[in-house]
């Protein structure tokens, strides 16, 4: 019990500490492998308009398949539906542009299930079109109730 009021208090002060810098600390440990862990664990603690400026870093976390995807879009759903709706197509739009395979699509669409059944259509009608053919099987599988 001592080691974990250690911890929590190590924790708020770092925070403390990061100050006006939090946010950016946190964008760049967010996409270095070797802080990506701890930054997860960090995005707990900072008020939920904080994370919300992180909304582009989560994306392209939840964007491929990593051991940490899971905690990611736990991370992602936790922000407010509303305003996630409002803002989570145009936050991926760069991920799908520059996409070099269907991977994105999937985990996107994957994420995009656990939000929104209307969001994940919107996507996947969308990948049905795309020009490679395997973005377009994705599409389809998601369409068709076989994600």
């Amino acid at each position: 019990m001592e080691e974990f009021h250690v911890h929590t208090q190590a924790r708020a002060k770092l925070l403390r500490k990061m100050g006006d810098q939090t946010i950016e600390t946190l964008r760049g440990a967010l996409l270095s492998p070797a802080f990506r862990a701890a930054a997860l664990d960090l995005l707990w603690y900072i008020p939920q308009q904080e994370k919300q400026e992180l909304l582009p870093e989560l994306l392209l976390l939840a964007s491929f398949q990593s051991g940490c995807i899971q905690l990611v879009r736990a991370h992602i759903s936790a922000m407010s539906r509303a305003w996630l709706l409002t803002q989570i197509e145009a936050s991926s739009e760069e991920i799908l542009a520059t996409a070099v395979d269907d991977e994105p699509y999937r985990r996107l669409l994957e994420l995009y299930q656990e939000i929104d059944v209307e969001l994940m259509h919107r996507l996947a009608r969308r990948a049905q079109v795309h020009s490679d053919e395997h973005v377009r099987e994705v599409g389809n599988d998601f369409l068709s109730g076989g994600s």
